[in-house]
């Protein structure tokens, strides 16, 4: 047998590297609106420093390894909305990232996710078209979908929209009393007791009775004022309001918490790690983008939302839970 040369091997070992980057491209992967498989790109690193240490790489299930089914929905904090980095096969009116939290932890897991997460969407969204055109978001799931993702419930009664409004009106008026609870306060928490509560706790029960073999993760909403102190400039709310709207959002919490919880889920707490990263703190520090600036103008769209390091805080949280086995 004659010797192999350099000029020989030289076209094979092209050959094995082009091979393996190729498959290296093509491990994760995303569904998109129409289900179909499609490649996505690099993992996003969705800016800013990771909030906490990388999740232990701990044994996962097979069913959640590598190629796993998941399915990403919810509201504007489930599809990252207030970022610019709009997912290009998703409904412009969904306000929909292609860095929002199930999609950074679908890429870290080498999972083929669908997102069908949609700002604004209610519980009743999970069954009913939102929109034109949109499909209920529950249609995506069946009987061969590994993990379901959800942030879901603030939406409802229009509770964080009433919240937000209603109190920064209220605090124009009185900015040093605590005139939302005052006024609304009773309206607020039947809100809660009467409509959300069990609202989230039927759309769970249907996501589970969608998609029976999965693994349901509800994400918590992360803190959007602090434990007391002052957010009149960021968010409107009079001083004696701040506690009051922490109340509220604990409740929420609580609620998605219980909901998901009924039907073998898990809560992604994120009531320890948000706490300090509020809307009402400085701009390196916080998750949530404040109402308004420092010139009393209002944000807009990333106003009240997550900004790049909350979302990949969700994130972190989300994986950790997932590779504790919770």
């Amino acid at each position: 047998m004659a010797p192999v040369s350099r000029r020989n091997i030289l076209p094979v070992l092209l050959l094995v590297t082009a091979l393996i980057a190729i498959i290296a491209v093509a491990t994760v992967l995303v569904l998109d609106r129409r289900g179909e498989m499609t490649v996505a790109g690099t993992p996003s690193s969705a800016g800013g420093t990771p909030s906490a240490a990388a999740p232990s790489q701990a044994p996962l299930p097979k069913k959640l390894g590598p190629g796993a089914r998941h399915v990403h929905m919810g509201d504007s904090y489930a599809a990252g909305t207030g970022e610019s980095d709009l997912a290009p096969d998703a409904p412009v009116r969904c306000q929909r990232t292609s860095s929002n939290p199930g999609i950074q932890v679908a890429e870290r897991m080498k999972w083929a996710v669908r997102d069908v997460s949609c700002t604004s969407a209610k519980t009743e969204h999970m069954t009913q078209s939102q929109h034109r055109g949109l499909a209920p978001q529950t249609e995506a799931l069946d009987d061969s979908i590994d993990v379901v993702t959800v942030v879901l419930g603030a939406n409802d009664e229009d509770f964080f929209g009433f919240l937000v409004s209603r109190c920064a009106g209220a605090g124009a008026e009185d900015p040093t009393g605590s005139p939302c609870r005052d006024q609304y306060g009773q309206e607020l928490i039947e809100k809660l007791t009467s409509g959300t509560g069990p609202n989230l706790k039927a759309a769970y029960a249907e996501i589970a009775a969608k998609a029976p073999n999965a693994e349901i993760y509800a994400i918590g909403y992360p803190w959007l004022v602090p434990a007391s102190g002052a957010c009149r400039p960021e968010l409107g709310f009079a001083d004696g309001d701040i506690a009051f709207a922490r109340e509220l959002q604990a409740e929420l919490n609580s609620r998605a918490k219980s909901a998901v919880e009924s039907v073998g889920g898990t809560f992604v707490d994120m009531a320890e790690l948000s706490d300090g990263h509020d809307a009402c703190t400085t701009e390196k520090v916080r998750w949530i983008e404040p109402a308004f600036d420092a010139d009393g103008r209002t944000m807009g769209i990333p106003g009240n939302h997550p900004n790049a390091r909350g979302q990949r805080a969700m994130a972190d949280a989300l994986e950790k839970a997932i590779r504790a086995g919770r």
